[in-house]
């Protein structure tokens, strides 16, 4: 069942630049840096409130990020929802017809469990469940 929302992942090609700009916008918040292999990105997250903004720098050329910046897109790439059962969640979308880039969880951020979901199911917003360990 989904809990909350969880991040906003937000495609940049700089990381560097976002870190400067936000020192002004969350001059508390310390952000956390992060590898996901198999993502082929580098993030750095701000803790806002419990939601995390997730800022996504690509670190190969065939990653989904530098796929989404190679379009001209930047800024918001998708939102995730927190699950406490993200098997049940995919299988009960999958049933009611949405189409489904992940049919079985990966591997996440931080031991978690993560599955996109089609934008073309979900209002044109990549949308991302996630269930943490």
């Amino acid at each position: 069942m989904i809990k909350k929302v969880d991040h906003i992942g937000i495609a940049t090609s700089n990381l560097e630049e976002i870190r400067e700009l936000y020192k002004h916008i969350l001059p508390d918040v310390e952000p956390s840096e992060h590898v996901v292999e198999s993502q082929k990105s580098k993030m750095l997250c701000y803790d806002v409130a419990g939601v995390h903004l997730e800022f996504l720098e690509p670190t190969s050329d065939d990653s989904p990020i530098a796929k989404f910046l190679a379009k001209g897109r930047k800024g918001m790439h998708h939102i995730c929802f927190e699950t406490d059962d993200i098997k049940a969640d995919i299988e009960k979308m999958a049933s009611e017809g949405c189409k489904l880039i992940d049919k079985e969880p990966r591997e996440g951020m931080n031991n978690t469990k993560v599955a996109f979901i089609h934008p073309a199911s979900c209002g044109a917003v990549l949308t991302e469940l996630c269930q943490k360990s």
